[in-house]
């Protein structure tokens, strides 16, 4: 946050931010609400990292079915193929298998050509212990050779060498004329948070942005120069882009976006399409799903996030990373928090 150059003063409601949030901790710290509260106005909802992180996070989402949930690999079992892109290879644990989960015997680069041979352009991330697009690799097809990024073959070898195991090689999503406006090379996703009640178990879409990869750049990112948008309830999208340190801006990548007006098409069934993924991770009631734009504007599931929603990208656009269902979260997670501490899955 050093780069916003907010300056770290009392503001105006800090004390009832402080009374609120001491039920979850006593150790509440205001410079978050000094910070957000430059984005959001004196908003005693604004969450604080450190108690996102200590208690919210690990009481909603519980550490014991993570490793399950956040292994990428796993995706296919969970959902229709529609809703993913297309897998043309799964290393799981150091096997090698097809998308149907298929084990390859005596993989080698003859059979690594035939499963990409018709393949123009993919993308190869590892699928656990991963975060902000590290490691990820789009290859292009040029003659008889898939190239990536960086001019390397893709081969057993390389992905021996670059991944060792715990990787997916999938088809890079074409995604719709209205998301690659703002940059090709990058496919632009939506991250769409869901929220599991604590009260009536019904699930419900906290919050949205559009991430926009900086141009020439293969990943969305914010951690890689990459910008965030805000959406509103019917999809538009506001006119003030931030970058990870909350720096904003209204022109990125040559596009006003303060003189243009912005609507998600297929909004409404983003929204559908996140509750319906949401529904089949039980275990977990704070989701943060990256959702691309097919060519058709159907909404295709690259990841889903629960290890870290990073709540700080909804607040550097003007919305509280919990928005009404605060209240509600801290009762629960007052609850539960001695246990936490307890058995030092906090420290």
């Amino acid at each position: 946050m050093a780069e916003n150059n907010i300056p770290n003063r009392p503001v105006e409601g800090e004390n009832l931010f402080k009374k609120k949030w001491s039920k979850l901790s006593s150790d509440v710290m205001v410079e978050y609400y000094r910070c957000f509260s430059q984005y959001i106005g004196a908003d005693i909802d604004i969450l604080s990292g450190n108690i996102s992180v200590r208690f919210i996070e690990p009481i909603l989402n519980p550490l014991k079915y993570r490793d399950y949930y956040e292994d990428k690999n796993i995706y296919g079992k969970q959902f229709p193929k529609n809703w993913l892109p297309k897998t043309y290879l799964r290393n799981m644990n150091g096997i090698f298998m097809d998308e149907d989960y298929n084990v390859i015997k005596g993989f080698s680069n003859k059979f690594l050509s035939s499963l990409v041979k018709n393949v123009d352009r993919c993308v190869i991330k590892p699928t656990v212990n991963s975060c902000s697009g590290q490691r990820v690799r789009v290859f292009q097809r040029k003659d008889e050779y898939l190239l990536d990024q960086y001019g390397e073959i893709l081969s057993l070898e390389m992905l021996l060498r670059e991944y060792r195991d715990n990787f997916i090689i999938q088809e890079c999503v074409e995604q719709s004329e209205f998301m690659a406006q703002f940059n090709s090379t990058s496919v632009n996703t939506l991250r769409i948070v869901v929220y599991r009640s604590v009260t009536d178990n019904n699930l419900y879409v906290t919050n949205s942005i559009l991430r926009i990869g900086l141009k020439d750049s293969v990943i969305d990112n914010a951690h890689a120069g990459g910008v965030f948008i805000g959406i509103d309830n019917n999809g538009k999208l506001g006119n003030v882009l931030s970058n990870t340190f909350g720096v904003k801006r209204t022109i990125f990548n040559g596009i006003n976006f303060k003189e243009l007006g912005y609507v998600i098409p297929n909004y409404n069934n983003v929204m559908l399409f996140s509750k319906n993924i949401a529904q089949q991770i039980p275990h977990h009631r704070l989701i943060a799903l990256d959702i691309a734009l097919d060519s058709n504007n159907n909404p295709r599931l690259i990841e889903y996030n629960i290890g870290a929603f990073s709540y700080w990208l909804f607040q550097f656009v003007e919305q509280p990373a919990l928005k009404g269902y605060t209240d509600e979260i801290i009762d629960y997670c007052k609850n539960y928090k001695d246990n936490i501490v307890r058995n030092n899955i906090v420290l």
